[in-house]
């Protein structure tokens, strides 16, 4: 069985998305791989919306820097999910942003205190 973690299966339907895949689709062949693991059907309808309304978005405020290239975050997961997301990154030439290592001892804030 594969990896059913959320960002894993995310990256399975960012890749069959760009591929033309309808989400009632991608939900069947998700279903088979990865079983009662697998994302509700309505998760990965949404997903695969917000993966479309993203795009569009983009086109539409962004008119010609999407040649540019993208800088993907993905909330702090690696794309560890495979050659077919990192092809599908390529393709779509966004460029994926790295985090620095987590300490749990560096704070990214900072807090200020006042003199009494």
């Amino acid at each position: 069985m594969m990896d059913p973690s959320r960002s894993s299966q995310r990256a399975v339907i960012q890749f069959l998305r760009a591929e033309g895949e309808r989400a009632s689709q991608i939900y069947r062949r998700m279903k088979e791989v990865y079983g009662e693991q697998c994302l509700a059907r309505c998760t990965i309808e949404r997903y695969c919306n917000t993966l479309l309304r993203l795009k569009q978005t983009i086109k539409n405020k962004q008119r010609g820097k999407l040649s540019n290239g993208i800088v993907l975050l993905q909330d702090n997961a690696r794309p560890r999910v495979g050659k077919k997301t990192l092809e599908l990154l390529e393709k779509f030439r966004w460029e994926v942003l790295q985090h620095p290592p987590y300490s749990p001892d560096i704070s990214h804030v900072t807090p200020i205190s006042s003199a009494p």
